[in-house]
């Protein structure tokens, strides 16, 4: 087949143009290796072999212009990869690469993971293994970048979350309340019996001066559209919800 002419498309990449409107685009590691822009003519098997190894190397490509963009886990590399309907072993192959020019590596990615979410997120550290798992990390790599989430970390954060808590809950019963912070806490990761050390030592004072106040509040609400039993009904289901079950009304 006769090769006609060539183009430079971007840095590193040519298309290569035949006779009989066949072209392809080529990165310049295959064009070196076929020598494509040396030879006037290729044959039918060399121009399936070299696209069958660009096609590799688009691979690979592909999967640096993400890391780029973001860094990444080999397992959500390849999983972006898988994506975009590679071979199996042109993944293998990218992601080796990648590891081995230092571009691709769960260790460092993992460690800088954890320390973003330790700086910017009030995520506990189950929620951040969690992550790391989604993210396929090895539970060996995950434990060693976790070391850096300290037992005085985790408490200080606990610590920040029940202070603001305590303020958006301050209109239910000290049960009511905690029961919330705790649940809250538990779902962003943190560990249940540090968080229960730390809401033992908090005590609501003046909780019947509390429950009167909410009580002339919902009555109040609720009288302009109930009257009598359903009205006293309503009331006391709004109250049962702020935890204050033995409030006499």
């Amino acid at each position: 087949m006769k090769i006609v002419r060539y183009k430079r498309k971007n840095p590193g990449v040519y298309t290569i143009y035949l006779e009989k409107g066949f072209e392809n685009d080529f990165y310049e590691e295959v064009i070196l290796e076929y020598e494509l822009l040396l030879k006037k003519e290729v044959s039918e098997k060399e121009w399936k072999e070299a696209s069958l190894l660009n096609h590799s190397y688009d691979c690979y490509y592909t999967a640096l212009r993400l890391l780029n963009k973001m860094a990444k886990s080999k397992s959500e590399v390849a999983s972006y990869l898988r994506k975009k309907e590679y071979q199996e072993e042109e993944i293998e192959n990218a992601i080796k690469k990648l590891e081995q020019q230092g571009y691709l590596n769960d260790l460092t990615y993992a460690k800088s993971y954890v320390h973003n979410k330790i700086v910017s997120t009030l995520h506990g550290p189950n929620r951040i293994r969690h992550d790391l798992e989604e993210k396929g990390i090895l539970s060996s790599l995950m434990e060693e970048a976790m070391t850096e989430y300290t037992k005085e970390i985790e408490e200080e954060k606990i610590a920040s979350i029940i202070s603001k808590n305590l303020k958006a809950n301050h209109n239910k019963s000290e049960n009511a309340m905690k029961r919330k912070i705790e649940s809250n806490l538990i779902l962003s990761g943190f560990s249940p019996s540090l968080i229960r050390e730390q809401l033992s030592s908090i005590k609501v004072e003046k909780e019947e001066e509390i429950a009167k106040k909410e009580y002339e509040k919902i009555y109040n609400r609720l009288s302009k559209k109930y009257k009598g039993r359903e009205l006293d009904y309503k009331v006391k289901q709004k109250m049962y919800a702020l935890g204050f079950r033995d409030f006499d009304i």
